[in-house]
């Protein structure tokens, strides 16, 4: 009370109409505790009229209010000291009112009394309770980061999250689930519903699934206008969803409307961010030790992890252990022809052929570039040998794919404790080499086989000059005394010269318009390859030479090497000769068909240049004998 009140109510005889319609509640306290006056705000607050409130004590409005030491409270008063305290006032109909009440001691027509004005701080309180909320949340928000970075499994980080959630949020039911090959599914929820939460879709129209796919958190405040919605149970009315990051969603729904604010959404974003960032650091370490122990193309496990367990399972309990070893035939013509991209599809294939054939206590991995080995605990030779054959026949039924699966495999089997291990992997690695000296040669058979009928689906036209230019080349090498060696030979090279063309796209074999420098320039490789693939093949490495020669010219600026006249294979003096003919008489997308006599004549006029001079003469000749 400002001075100048105490001053009215000195001179005053009658003090009520000052205070009687004051904001706050006014009480008029005798020193035995008696509510001699109270103003009007005071009855509204309590509920109460003035005639059952006079006369009442204290203690029935308050019965905290001023208990303990009554004299030394009343001499703090009299010593015109101020004395604030919060308490609580009940209404006539028991609610409690928190308050703050301020008294000073009074000396009125010489009376004592305690002049209180009480102030309704409901509303403070409330704040206060919400900073203590906000501040016990942070604490627990603090106490999940610190246990989630300890945790090295997805199961404990969605259990602790579920748990924490439990003390930050009011709900009936809680859930968090993770995506697993495109569902979403519950990795840990509320233990009170009995009931089995089954997966959704990421696909589907949920709550759960668009959260997950938008990537953005929802409030739902009435369950039952939400068409996306699909509550567990009847009673839901509320809830928030929130995305955790990339990985799944975090919901909490309640059996009242609008149960959750902006507030409750942030925390629980708080909450989830700690969770996926938990899960990052999870998923992260699980790839750093998968890459260790496992083959990046093929996902088998790797040499490192494979040398562990051989020395770990190197004891008496699994003897016999067998070792097979297997070694992909002809990888390096693929890679050559077909690409490394071809190359890397068929060694993935071939895991799949080894895993299919074998238990699931076997060990495999990949042992090199084009190695495989595998362990059989527990396995005779016998059961090993059997094993094998159900790999060759996993080779055979991908027989007709291109390029086929062609495998070299050795065995050996340890069965005496004193056996070195490696040895016996030694002796596997031996067995192997010998099998493919029986087997690589015919598997290498069948992948040239296989790209050049890959050569001839890319370009129907290909195939066909192929069977043209060997028999032209056939009778051209009669004509000038070729040995029947060197016609069969040349008839290999004709089969094989454009070998190397495999490895370059279908539209440039095909475009009907120019080819750009850089199109020219895969068109003008093409020796090269063929002549890696035929080198690869021990049977075909004798053409090697001409494949890489066929496109010289005799004036010397042909290509890739650009060697001149005699420096040129024969074999590729005759097969350029040919080969020249067939594509002009033939035609080519970029290239409109000629006469047979135009073609000659283009061919005469180019002796001595494109063409060695006395064969071009001889094929000249030769044709039109035919004709005539």
């Amino acid at each position: 009370m400002s001075k100048n009140s105490k001053k009215q109510l000195k001179k005053s005889g009658n003090p009520v109409p000052i205070i009687e319609n004051a904001a706050m509640a006014v009480f008029w306290i005798t020193p035995e505790g008696e509510l001699e006056y109270v103003n009007k705000t005071a009855c509204e607050k309590l509920n109460y009229s003035r005639e059952e409130l006079i006369g009442k004590r204290v203690s029935d409005i308050d019965p905290d209010f001023c208990q303990g030491d009554r004299e030394e409270y009343w001499k703090q008063l009299r010593e015109n000291k101020l004395k604030t305290i919060e308490t609580r006032h009940r209404t006539r109909d028991g609610d409690i009112i928190p308050v703050q009440v301020t008294s000073i001691y009074l000396k009125y027509d010489g009376k004592k009394y305690e002049f209180a004005f009480a102030q309704d701080i409901t509303e403070r309180k409330r704040k206060e309770k919400k900073l203590e909320e906000q501040k016990y949340r942070m604490e627990k928000l603090h106490e999940v980061a610190y246990k989630l970075e300890k945790q090295t499994s997805e199961e404990e980080v969605c259990q602790i999250t579920l748990e924490t959630a439990e003390n930050l949020f009011n709900f009936e039911f809680c859930i968090v689930r993770l995506v697993e090959n495109e569902m979403l599914i519950p990795r840990a929820y509320s233990a009170e519903v009995n009931k089995i939460i089954k997966p959704r879709p990421i696909g589907e129209r949920s709550i759960s699934a668009k959260t997950f796919r938008e990537g953005e958190s929802i409030i739902v405040d009435n369950i039952a206008r939400e068409q996306e919605a699909k509550p567990i149970k009847s009673t839901y009315e509320s809830g928030i969803s929130v995305p955790i990051g990339e990985y799944g969603v975090f919901q909490a729904v309640a059996t009242e409307k609008g149960a959750y604010d902006r507030e409750d959404l942030k925390l629980a974003e708080l909450l989830v961010a700690h969770t996926a960032t938990t899960l990052d650091r999870i998923y992260a370490q699980e790839e750093i030790k998968f890459k260790s122990f496992h083959d990046e193309l093929t996902g088998l496990y790797n040499r490192r992890f494979f040398e562990e367990e051989k020395d770990r399972l190197d004891t008496k309990r699994q003897l016999p252990i067998s070792l097979i070893m297997a070694d992909v035939n002809g990888l390096k013509i693929i890679n050559d022809s077909l690409g490394h991209k071809k190359g890397d599809e068929l060694l993935i294939k071939t895991a799949k052929i080894l895993q299919n054939a074998l238990r699931e206590e076997d060990i495999i991995a990949r042992y090199g570039g084009d190695e495989f080995v595998i362990l059989l605990p527990k396995t005779s030779n016998e059961m090993a040998h059997k094993i094998s054959r159900r790999i060759q026949e996993g080779c055979e039924e991908i027989a007709e794919d291109e390029p086929p699966v062609s495998l070299g495999t050795g065995i050996a089997t340890k069965n005496e404790r004193e056996e070195s291990i490696d040895d016996v992997l030694t002796k596997a690695d031996d067995n192997m080499l010998q099998n493919k000296l029986t087997s690589s040669r015919s598997a290498k058979n069948k992948i040239i086989e296989s790209i050049l009928n890959a050569l001839g689906a890319k370009s129907e036209e290909t195939k066909e000059h192929t069977q043209r230019m060997i028999k032209l080349a056939h009778d051209l090498g009669e004509k000038v005394g070729l040995t029947n060696s060197e016609l069969d030979k040349l008839s290999l090279l004709a089969n094989l010269h454009d070998i190397g063309k495999t490895s370059i796209p279908e539209e440039i074999l095909t475009k009907p318009g120019n080819l750009t420098e850089e199109e020219w320039e895969k068109i003008r490789n093409h020796p090269q390859r063929g002549y890696k693939i035929a080198l690869a093949s021990e049977e075909f490495a004798g053409v090697a030479e001409e494949i890489l020669a066929h496109h010289e010219r005799w004036d010397g600026d042909g290509y890739p090497r650009g060697l001149k006249s005699e420096e040129i294979p024969y074999l590729a003096r005759i097969l350029t000769i040919v080969d020249a003919y067939d594509v002009m008489t033939s035609g080519r997308p970029y290239q409109q068909a000629v006469s047979k006599e135009e073609a000659l004549a283009e061919i005469s006029r180019c002796a001595g240049g494109q063409f060695d001079p006395e064969l071009a003469e001889e094929f000249v000749e030769m044709m039109r004998e035919e004709e005539n």
